[in-house]
């Protein structure tokens, strides 16, 4: 006799204790992958039984999340501020801080009228310049974005989550290592860079690319070389925005001063720790 869809979900969500944080919530969300079912539709269903079908591919998808792997990557997607995005390996997953970069974008823009040239340097899934620029809609044509990353992969990703949002007509896509070789220079640098260290490895990103998490032995080298490309790359009224690890504030703002001649500060993230290095004008 099959088992009822709440009899799959309480067995789920007990083995799912030990590597997950929420057991319960990812159990009902790979139950859904597997039904097709919205949560309602769950709900509604508890104590009817789960096709056999439709239990080979929980038990698949359960599978899966026991070894390791990131939900984002089994569901296939990512919400991102108001954009839903396409994520799997190749690229990072989107971070919920990292939405701080288009508000503090936005808040810039709002202070800034005129035609403005925006970049998101390492844009891997695009997350920061497809939400800008969704964001932005149509009350702001004049504003430029363009995402850039090394990673050709990475691009593909991003380029497959610009075609299902209809932003190809709005976000250029590069490849381009950081600002090298791109034409200058931008009104915003938008760098969500690789910031860790080797020894900082963590069994909760083993799955994702290591060119998107690693920065060098202290994790600040693609930071050192963005902040010397925008000593030329960034406008005399513009905003340089990156994302840091808490211990590198200091040197951060001391290196960003130094290598751009430009004032630098760091704001903390909603925990208080140092975490956007803001290099410019920020009015």
């Amino acid at each position: 006799m099959s088992r009822t869809i709440w009899d799959a979900i309480e067995d789920a969500t007990s083995r799912l204790e030990d590597t997950s944080e929420s057991p319960q919530l990812d159990a009902e969300l790979l139950l859904r992958e597997a039904t097709g079912l919205n949560r309602v539709g769950v709900f509604m269903r508890y104590g009817e039984p789960l096709p056999a079908a439709q239990d080979t591919l929980f038990a698949q998808l359960l599978q899966r999340r026991l070894a390791g792997e990131p939900m984002a990557y089994i569901l296939g997607q990512r919400w991102f501020r108001t954009i839903e995005l396409c994520v799997d390996n190749r690229v990072l997953i989107p971070r919920p801080e990292t939405e701080r970069f288009v508000e503090l974008a936005l808040g810039w823009l709002a202070s800034h009228p005129g035609p403005c040239r925006a970049i998101d340097v390492g844009t891997g899934s695009g997350a920061i310049a497809l939400a800008l620029a969704t964001e932005l809609g149509k009350h702001r044509p004049d504003v430029q974005i363009v995402g850039s990353d090394v990673s050709r992969e990475a691009l593909a990703v991003a380029a497959l989550n610009r075609e299902r949002l209809g932003l190809r007509h709005r976000v250029d896509l590069v490849a381009s290592d950081l600002l090298a070789g791109l034409r200058g220079p931008f009104d915003l640098i938008l760098a969500n860079l690789p910031y860790l260290r080797p020894d900082q490895r963590h069994p909760s990103t083993r799955r994702e690319p290591p060119v998107a998490l690693f920065g060098g032995p202290d994790g600040f080298d693609l930071h050192r070389a963005l902040l010397r490309q925008a000593r030329d790359q960034l406008t005399p009224e513009g905003l340089l925005v990156g994302e840091i690890d808490p211990a590198q504030g200091e040197f951060a703002v001391s290196f960003a001063r130094q290598a751009t001649g430009r004032p630098a500060r760091i704001e903390p993230d909603l925990a208080g720790d140092a975490r956007y290095m803001i290099v410019g004008n920020p009015e």
